[in-house]
């Protein structure tokens, strides 16, 4: 059965023409349903990419998939002509660029599409930005949105394991910076202050060296709840003023 399988898809894909199965070549680019305007990106210098789109869906290469709760209809390759194409050995791999250009598609509609907002967008896009080599994008991604979701839901472990632990080597000193300040939050809600408080050090260390005035405000009323915790209200009230004088000379009135 399986070998028939092989057989019909790589009929139906010799019967195509040149174009759209350049344009077959390149879908594997997307991991996630996308929108036909994602399939149409990737196909921008073909000729009429539209219509090569409809050639593909004509014999169920592509498949259409209902999304109700977004109220859309978006396009992925069958699973089977994903492996089959997997399997090709002339069947090139898509290039950095198309992996780029699906994964800024992607991360648009996070942001700017009503009802994509999610966790398990989220996740998706910051797969497809570590699949397009964007680490530094898509650390940010996991410490601005990912990383916050799932600390308020309690998962400070899985937060601290799956996520913090491999960004925290980073070589950006911004997004080090904050991971660390970020592990120190997860092992403060656990209750590990020996090993908050020298995480936080280190982050507050590097906001000072890059000059990062609300990095080092936010670190410093971190601290502060350590000491808070462990019943020492003078050093926590330091800490407090610290960060508060910091606000204050930035002009940040929500840190205030």
């Amino acid at each position: 059965a399986a070998v028939q399988v092989d057989m019909a898809i790589a009929q139906t894909v010799a019967n195509l023409r040149p174009a759209a199965t350049a344009l077959l070549h390149r879908l594997p680019a997307y991991e996630a349903p996308v929108p036909v305007e994602g399939m149409v990106k990737l196909g921008l210098d073909l000729a009429e990419p539209e219509k090569l789109l409809e050639e593909l869906l004509a014999v169920s290469l592509v498949e259409p998939i209902a999304q109700p709760r977004i109220k859309r209809v978006e396009y992925q390759l069958s699973p089977l002509v994903v492996a089959w194409l997997a399997a090709q050995d002339d069947v090139p791999q898509p290039t950095p660029a198309l992996l780029k250009s699906a994964a800024d598609f992607l991360y648009y509609l996070f942001e700017h599409e009503d009802g994509r907002h999610t966790l398990p967008y989220a996740t998706t896009v910051h797969h497809a930005l570590r699949r397009a080599g964007e680490k530094d994008r898509a650390d940010r991604l996991a410490l601005d949105t990912i990383v916050g979701w799932l600390s308020r839901a309690g998962l400070y472990q899985p937060v601290l394991d799956e996520w913090l632990a491999d960004i925290v080597p980073s070589t950006n000193p911004q997004i080090k910076a904050d991971a660390l300040n970020l592990t120190g939050k997860q092992h403060l809600h656990l209750g590990n202050f020996s090993q908050a408080l020298p995480l936080f050090e280190q982050s507050l260390k590097i906001w000072r060296e890059i000059g990062d005035k609300a990095g080092e405000g936010a670190t410093l009323n971190n601290i502060s709840g350590i000491y808070r915790a462990r019943g020492d209200y003078d050093t926590a009230l330091a800490f407090l003023e610290q960060s508060l004088k910091i606000w204050r000379e930035i002009g940040d009135k929500a840190g205030e």
